[in-house]
């Protein structure tokens, strides 16, 4: 089971051949594209909104803040990570079990921790079709 949501005109893309792991979340509160041969773990969850947190209302009636993500092609996103808004993951990269990325990761690039950071690069990574 995976919760698949587009919100907000957002569109969700899922290209050719992604995997869609058990438990996964996915909010598109804007555009959100996974392209093809991407592999998401158990437990991923991608999300493209932000709660307000100002002060004097409650959190949950303040407006949101969004941003798209885009997962290249063949990317590996491992158990338990979550991908943050504003997020570009470039062809060929993977992200370690538990990471939190809320940053740019480039192609080829292994990213982990909280936040995610590159720790390694792919040897012989393939090259895009894009």
């Amino acid at each position: 089971m995976a919760r698949l949501f587009a919100a907000n005109e957002a569109i969700l893309l899922l290209e050719d051949n992604v995997a869609i792991g058990p438990f996964n979340i996915i909010n598109a509160f804007a555009d959100c594209t996974i392209k093809k041969n991407s592999m998401l773990g158990p437990y991923v969850n991608i999300n493209c909104a932000d709660h307000g947190i100002y002060l004097g209302e409650p959190m949950r009636f303040q407006e949101g803040s969004y941003g798209r993500i885009v997962i290249g092609e063949d990317c590996w996103i491992g158990s338990h990570a979550v991908i943050l808004k504003d997020v570009t993951m470039g062809h060929g990269a993977v992200v370690a079990a538990g990471a939190v990325v809320n940053e740019d990761i480039p192609p080829c690039a292994i990213a982990a921790g909280v936040p995610a950071k590159v720790v390694g690069e792919r040897q012989e990574c393939p090259q895009s079709e894009d």
